[in-house]
């Protein structure tokens, strides 16, 4: 009677944060739903942006009826999900350690990767997501610059940076995916 139930985990005014196992994501992964109906997924493994979708935010219902042995379902259409994936300078093979995460207004993930420590945020835009990339104060000069796979439907472009240093981080760079 279970089979096809669904459970929708509701983005309302705050962002959700949901670490579930999801249809078509590595293992690992820590979604965010935002409030504009864009939704992605975060690694922590990898430490790489692992998937993005318009829609609705998650249905856990699987997840809950098969006690944990099935995943749970993205509401909404793929902008992109694993393999491709968005990355600090294209590179998804370098060495991370995730640190923690954050929810609130803007969630946040902390993680290091290359010798450097990052803070990652995602926050919603009209028509799509911005991510933007601060790295420790006190690190040495680094270019980091996050890399977006080739999109169908959707614009990539690098951001001029506005956020003030935060928590003793600096901005590196920002980045914004929007639907055409």
């Amino acid at each position: 009677d279970m089979e096809n139930t669904v459970v929708k985990v509701d983005v309302e005014t705050v962002p959700a944060v949901v670490r579930i196992p999801t249809l078509d994501l590595p293992s690992y992964s820590v979604n965010v739903g935002l409030t504009n109906r864009m939704n992605y997924a975060f690694n922590t493994r990898s430490c790489d942006i692992v998937g993005l979708w318009d829609g609705e935010f998650l249905n856990i219902g699987p997840n809950i009826v098969g006690r944990g042995k099935e995943a749970s379902k993205p509401l909404g259409d793929w902008a992109f999900h694993h393999p491709d994936v968005v990355s600090i300078g294209g590179e998804t093979k370098d060495t991370c350690q995730f640190e923690k995460y954050s929810r609130g207004d803007r969630p946040v993930f902390y993680f290091k990767k290359n010798g450097a420590n990052y803070r990652l945020t995602g926050r919603p835009l009209d028509n799509g997501v911005r991510f933007d990339l601060s790295i420790e104060d006190g690190a040495a000069e680094i270019s980091a610059e996050m890399m977006a796979p080739e999109l169908d439907g959707y614009t990539v472009k690098t951001l001029d940076l506005t956020e003030p240093p935060q928590n003793g981080y600096r901005p590196q760079h920002s980045i914004s995916i929007e639907k055409l």
